[in-house]
């Protein structure tokens, strides 16, 4: 599984930052933060600030650095939870959850969708992340 693929824009910009300790993340998972440790975004969030650039599983007690990608104003490929329809593009769309957008859930809109990437069977979009924060 792709997940959140950084596709243009990236080079120069991966930090690290601290993961919460007890939880696995999965390079390509988006990242929300949590008592000031990354960990992976849940549908709802606000706000996606950070793709991982790495995986690791933290231990207990354990709050390691992990490779991150700031996600403002770089274009992403992006698996969908489901087939992506033409009439998707030039809209804002959900998480369903770290892995991949929700197209039906306008809600809580955090993800710009710019084109659908192959063919529609592929389940993949590119596009931004955008903040749903008043």
């Amino acid at each position: 599984m792709a997940r959140f693929v950084p596709e243009q824009y990236d080079s120069g910009k991966l930090i690290n930052l601290g993961q919460v300790s007890s939880k696995t993340i999965t390079k390509g998972d988006a990242l929300k933060f949590v008592s000031g440790y990354v960990e992976r975004a849940t549908q709802g969030v606000a706000e996606v600030r950070y793709i991982a650039m790495e995986g690791q599983v933290s231990g207990a007690g354990v709050n390691p650095d992990i490779l991150c990608l700031p996600v403002q104003g770089i274009r992403f490929s992006a698996d969908t939870n489901a087939n992506p329809s033409q009439a998707l593009v030039d809209t804002k769309v959900n998480i369903e959850d770290y892995s991949k957008l929700d197209e039906n859930d306008t809600g809580i809109a955090i993800f710009y969708i710019e084109e659908i990437v192959g063919a529609v069977s592929d389940k993949r979009v590119r596009g931004y992340f955008v903040s749903d924060v008043a």
